[in-house]
């Protein structure tokens, strides 16, 4: 996966803060209006001033999506420059659209619904769900190999969206999504490990 970058004023800049949830921003005043600041100034119907001591300021993004929410259409495209050129499309909301590499063939229906996450580790998420129809739940964190998920304790499969992120597809009523890092090289890694030391035991003891 090729590493994309936007510049700070760039025209899609905001809408890539906002997909990664960018809720909070912390300016020094003695910075200015530098080039390396970001130009909030530009934006004053989206960053509220929330914080000011006479040294630093923070701004709130209203407009900054949370963690984990639920989405009732989505496109499929495989080539990564039309993955970005399909979720930069002028009017498309990726709020409710998600840009998807592997059709899931499925049917969304959503009107209503709701995500909220119960439990955030390092190796562990769970996020309940609840929904009058078909969606998408879409976690902006990195799609990895190594990431199982569970819906109401059944596996089930990720999908790779917008461009490098995670979804996963929720039907309709109530469910917990638990996403658990369980790579094989961890577990390959672990049982070498395990093998190494019952062997020293074993020639240690054949020494006595």
């Amino acid at each position: 996966r090729s590493v994309v970058l936007f510049s700070k004023q760039g025209l899609h800049s905001r809408k890539v803060l906002n997909l990664l949830g960018a809720k909070y921003f912390v300016h020094k005043l003695s910075d200015g209006r530098s080039p390396w600041v970001f130009p909030f100034w530009n934006y004053p119907d989206e960053f509220k001033l929330i914080y000011d001591d006479g040294i630093y300021q923070i701004y709130e993004n209203s407009e900054s999506f949370p963690r984990a929410f639920l989405a009732g259409d989505y496109k499929v495209q495989t080539d990564p420059q039309e993955i970005l050129n399909t979720m930069f499309l002028e009017g498309l909301d990726l709020r409710k659209n998600l840009v998807l590499e592997k059709d899931p063939k499925l049917k969304l229906d959503i009107r209503n619904g709701s995500a909220r996450v119960e439990k955030y580790l390092p190796n562990e998420v769970i996020i309940n769900t609840k929904s009058d129809g078909n969606s998408l739940l879409f976690l902006s964190d990195s799609y990895y190999p190594g990431w199982k998920v569970y819906v109401n304790g059944r596996q089930s499969e990720i999908y790779r969206a917008d461009f490098a992120f995670r979804s996963v597809v929720v039907p309709k009523g109530e469910h917990s999504i638990k996403f658990i890092y369980d790579p094989m090289s961890f577990k390959l890694g672990l049982g070498l490990s395990i093998l190494g030391v019952v062997l020293i035991l074993v020639g240690f003891v054949g020494d006595k």
